[in-house]
């Protein structure tokens, strides 16, 4: 189950790919794009966009990443 996000923890995204609100999440050892998205009801290719990820099959644990905010 996905972890309760606070509005003081939303970030607003304005260009590129999305526009809308997202938070911070830090990248668990194991942790993939597509878990990612799965667990938070977005697509590899938005996460891609949206922190200009240049290899989406590379990822480095405890960096963080703006995940789309789906209430």
């Amino acid at each position: 189950m996905a972890e309760i996000i606070n509005d003081s923890e939303l970030e607003q995204v304005n260009g590129g790919a999305y526009q809308g609100y997202c938070f911070r999440y830090t990248i668990q050892p194991g942790d993939t794009l597509s878990g990612i998205a799965v667990k938070y009801h977005t697509s590899v290719s938005t996460l891609v966009a949206i922190n200009n990820i240049a290899n989406p099959n590379y990822i480095r644990a405890y960096d963080t990443i703006l995940v789309p905010y789906n209430a």
